[in-house]
């Protein structure tokens, strides 16, 4: 694991709980994997940009 994926991860998750969502409500809402959000919040992985923007989208934050 790499410290962006580490840090991303850490921060998707804060979030995640800041919007008063589950993984799977999240993975609902984007059309994910359940697994995707999981893995992306410990750091195994990022995503593609496309799923990053849906991200964004369902978390009301901007991409930066």
């Amino acid at each position: 694991m790499n410290e962006l994926n580490r840090v991303f991860g850490i921060r998707l998750g804060d979030l995640r709980r800041l919007n008063g969502m589950t993984q799977r409500e999240l993975t609902e809402k984007i059309g994910v994997s359940p697994g995707v959000i999981s893995k992306m919040e410990r750091g195994v992985k990022l995503s593609r940009i496309d799923t990053l923007m849906d991200i964004c989208w369902a978390l009301s934050v901007p991409p930066s």
